[in-house]
């Protein structure tokens, strides 16, 4: 492992993770970090740096999208090859690097924001805007709060529904109101990044199980077992980064499994109003066992950062405590704002015309790529690669060739080796051209893969 320590600007205006992470990037540039190098431990260098684990983890996350670094579980995090430096980054990159990496909604149909805010502001109480909210939030927030989890398909009365600031303060309140530092939560083997970042700050130990129907119940029971966890996160429709969707008979195996050992389960769907045809969520079969977490940032606009959650009546007041310590309330404006837009059937128009424009983008990738998997409507695509390809040596290829995806390895918690797969967030691009362009960039690379990049293992 490098002894390496960033050399911060004491009186930097930045935030500390973006100045640690321009440290990376500067000393790779200068040569202080060379490719291959494995950086410090999120701990060890939290701990030399005077920082959070959390500071750390959101440092080396800036510098991997950026193609600086790369981990891997249970390897580390390494420096990746020096080529990628001379490719543009972030937000100054060239107009013709298209960045497939950021799971973003499609910006094709916005809401209508001015008539919006014409509308909230002729309401008798302006002036509540600008105030504090209840936790809670107000009884018509819950009440839209429950028709949108309703269209999620969970039939939930209002005063069931719980304010959040999107599915991630969500996921994080589950885990704060169902376990304690030093407790071990299951999560699936590919999963939602962030999660283990969540479960670090909170002193939690993450353990990946495989999902499937054929071996659900008995990896449940193995891990239960063995390692007594709190919890189970899973993300079960259109998951992040398959794509998948789990079928009715694993949801039912996975909740008999949950109610012979009493396992809580945490249940992100923030996915699910752009599938048209999903088993009912695990909350509507296991209501009592379950932390149901819904969001708009995917379906409807990230800006919101609102969302839902449902949950047992034992565990109701703790969660609201849990918001309260957090943010005290949802901004009024914006739960103003999503109440119109309920009440008036844009949101409705908005998703629908959102899950219309990721089919047909999911529809282009399976043309391009030759693919004839089942028809989806989710934002990303999953590139199973050919065998001369692991999943770093392809991103960094990509990147080489202006097109930016996430490699496998940054969404794998499992012991063996991760898949060979990319993630590409089909959404990410503004128009089908451009997403064209980048899908036939991809494609041209697996069908002439450059021997000498191919075979490496970064």
């Amino acid at each position: 492992m490098t002894i390496w320590m960033p050399a911060l600007e004491k009186r930097s205006n930045r935030p500390l993770y973006q100045a640690i992470a321009d440290a990376i990037e500067a000393d790779i540039l200068s040569g202080r970090l060379r490719s291959g190098d494995r950086m410090p431990t999120h701990r060890d260098l939290a701990y030399r740096v005077g920082v959070t684990v959390g500071t750390v983890s959101r440092a080396y996350t800036e510098a991997g999208k950026a193609g600086w670094i790369s981990g891997e579980v249970g390897r580390g995090t390494f420096v990746l090859n020096r080529r990628a430096a001379s490719l543009p980054r972030g937000s100054n990159a060239a107009p013709d690097v298209i960045d497939l990496r950021l799971n973003a909604p499609i910006d094709a149909v916005q809401p209508s924001l001015p008539e919006a805010f014409r509308a909230i502001l002729s309401g008798k109480d302006r002036a509540a805007l600008l105030r504090y909210g209840p936790t809670a939030g107000t009884p018509r927030d819950q009440l839209v709060g429950a028709n949108i989890l309703r269209r999620h398909g969970l039939n939930v009365g209002p005063q069931t529904v719980a304010l959040c600031a999107g599915a991630q303060h969500g996921v994080g309140l589950a885990l704060e109101t169902l376990t304690e530092p030093g407790d071990n939560i299951l999560v699936e083997e590919l999963t939602y990044p962030a999660i283990r970042e969540l479960a670090e700050a909170r002193g939690l130990r993450v353990y990946p199980i495989a999902i499937s129907a054929a071996g659900i119940a008995r990896a449940i029971g193995k891990a239960c077992r063995t390692v007594r966890p709190k919890a189970l996160y899973l993300n079960p429709t259109l998951h992040n980064p398959t794509g998948r969707t789990l079928s009715a008979e694993c949801r039912r195996a996975l909740v008999a499994a949950a109610r012979q050992h009493g396992l809580m389960v945490i249940e992100d769907d923030v996915h699910r109003l752009l599938a048209s045809d999903a088993p009912p969520p695990i909350a509507q079969l296991m209501p009592e066992q379950t932390v149901y977490v819904a969001s708009l940032s995917k379906c409807f606009a990230p800006g919101l950062r609102l969302g839902y959650l449902a949950a047992p009546p034992a565990l109701r007041e703790r969660i609201a405590d849990a918001v309260w310590r957090s943010l005290w309330s949802i901004s009024p404006i914006v739960t103003a704002l999503t109440a119109h837009w309920v009440g008036t059937g844009e949101f409705d128009r908005v998703v629908s015309a959102k899950r219309r424009e990721a089919a047909a983008r999911q529809e282009l990738a399976r043309k391009i790529f030759g693919h004839h998997s089942p028809k989806t409507s989710a934002y990303h695509y999953w590139l199973e690669l050919p065998a001369c390809w692991s999943a770093e040596a392809f991103a960094l290829a990509a990147q080489i060739a202006a097109v930016l995806v996430t490699p496998s390895t940054a969404f794998h918690l499992g012991s063996g080796a991760p898949p060979r797969a990319v993630r590409l967030s089909l959404s990410a691009p503004s128009d089908r051209s451009m997403l064209r362009l980048g899908l036939e960039r991809l494609r041209g690379l697996i069908e002439r893969p450059n021997p000498a990049i191919a075979d490496r293992s970064l």
